[in-house]
Formats: C-alpha cells, structure tokens, sequence
C-alpha cells in the first residue's frame, strides 16, 4: 500500500502543477501533460477520491479551453 500511497501524493503534486501552469497560462502543453498523468492515477480507481478526481478533470477542461479546444474541454466539463 505503500507504493498506492506515493501515487496518491504524485498524482496531487501533479494536479497542483498544472493548476498552477494554467492560471500562469505558461506552458500549457505541460499543463495538459502533467494533468493527463494525474488523471490515470485517478481513473485506476475514479470512486476513490472522487473529489480530488473531479477538481483533477475540472483542471485538465480549463487547460483544453485556455488551448482553445472548446470540443474536448465541453467533454471534460461535462463529464
């Protein structure tokens, strides 16, 4: 359960970067990236933390929109 718990801690850390990139709008390909990498933690298992899944996939939507793909950040959104 170890290792699960460093998961849990990097998949926050990563959600944190690129939160913190996007309201920056700095490096929003890094935003994107990082985000993508925090959220294949959290669809392992999305009943786990739903809370910190849903701020995760709210964060990814506003990196795809400050990207100006309104398709996919309407899809995240919705989701």
């Amino acid at each position: 359960d170890d290792e699960n718990d460093d998961d849990e801690i990097t998949a926050a850390a990563l959600t944190s970067l690129g939160r913190r990139l996007c309201l920056e709008k700095k490096e929003l390909d890094r935003a994107d990236t990082v985000l993508q990498r925090a959220m294949r933690f959290y669809t392992r298992d999305p009943e786990h933390d739903k809370i910190r899944f849903s701020y995760t996939l709210a964060w990814l939507g506003a990196v795809q929109h400050a990207q100006e793909k309104a398709v996919t950040a309407e899809g995240l959104m919705r989701e």
